[in-house]
Formats: structure tokens, sequence, C-alpha cells
């Protein structure tokens, strides 16, 4: 997932396009929404335009952030994790993401046989608020995709690391999964965006 969207949807003016917020709720202007249509527009402060007790509110949830990161997942800097299995990594968007995005409504899912290269762009999720690039933290073939977030893309908003993962890709470069961050890295990771 583009780390510009997440942070666009978060509240942040982001590279994606232009940017307005409806107070806990943002959407690029320009991008359609699952209908075809296109998203409405309606200027409004993001979360900057918080007065001090939703600031504080805001930063006491970033601190639970860290107990929805398991320590058994590597993290990619656009909010991707990484599971990996015996040559073979599940990939899927993280807590922070889906959270960020808000109801989730559409997946374009990567097919079945294409071979990926790290940092290349595999498909696109879709949201109220904003659609977003999903990018593999990791290269190889895809074997296997969530089909069940064509009919329930929502999985990713209810259970970003278990039943809403997005692939599985057959490792082509393994050393490719501890390169990325682990846990402590990926929560210093955000921590730092955050400010």
């Amino acid at each position: 997932m583009g780390a510009a969207a997440v942070s666009a949807a978060a509240g942040r003016a982001g590279s994606s396009g232009e940017f307005w917020a409806t107070g806990q709720r943002a959407v690029l202007a320009g991008r359609a929404g699952a209908t075809g249509k296109r998203l409405s527009r309606q200027p409004r402060g993001g979360l900057g335009a918080m007065g001090p007790s939703k600031r504080r509110l805001a930063a006491a949830l970033g601190n639970q952030r860290s107990k929805m990161i398991p320590k058994n997942l590597r993290y990619h800097k656009d909010h991707e994790w990484v599971r990996s299995e015996a040559g073979k990594a599940v990939i899927g968007i993280s807590d922070h993401a889906q959270e960020a995005l808000g109801d989730i409504v559409f997946f374009q899912l990567p097919k079945v046989g294409d071979t990926v290269t790290a940092g290349q762009e595999i498909g696109e999720v879709e949201s109220t608020k904003a659609t977003s690039s999903i990018y593999t933290p990791v290269s190889g073939t895809v074997s296997k995709v969530n089909e069940a977030l064509n009919t329930r893309p929502e999985l990713a908003n209810a259970d970003a690391y278990g039943e809403g993962w997005v692939a599985v890709i057959d490792l082509t470069h393994p050393e490719e999964v501890e390169s990325l961050m682990d846990a402590k890295a990926y929560e210093e990771f955000l921590q730092s965006e955050s400010k």
C-alpha cells in the first residue's frame, strides 16, 4: 500500500492528488469510487486541525498501535506485512494501513502466475476514503490470492493479519524478507511518520 495514500488517508496531504478531510474521513480528489463515480470533495480540517484533547486521544490510540503489530511478521515502508513460511511469503496490508484507509470496499488482486519484483505494484485497495496501490515487499511468483477479498473486502479491516491476507508469493530471493522491518522497527517507523 502506498505510504503517500496511507498518509493522506490519515489526514496529511499526500502526493497522490488533492486531499480533503471530513472529520475522520478523507478522500483523494479524482479517484473513482467502487461504483466508478467520482468521490465527493468536502473541504474540512484534517487531523492537524484537531484541538489539544483530540490530539491527546489520537496519541493514546497511536500508543495502542504497538499491540497490533505482530512480532512474527516483517513490515515494508509502504505498510505491507510479510509472513515467511518454507520458501513462501504470505503478504497483506498492515493494521495501520487498514485503519488509515477506513472501510475497505474493493481489492484489485494480483493474478496467480505473475512474476513480481520487490517494490512492484501488484494491486489496489479502495476504501470509502481513498484508493491505494499494494506493493509486494518480496520477489517471486504469485502462487495464490485471497479470492475471499473479492466478495468480502472488509476482511482486511476485521483481520488484517489473518483472513485479510492478500497473496502468497513463492520466493525467488528469501533473503529479502530479512531486509524488511521487524515489529519494533516498524513501530518506530510509524512513530516517526506521525511527527
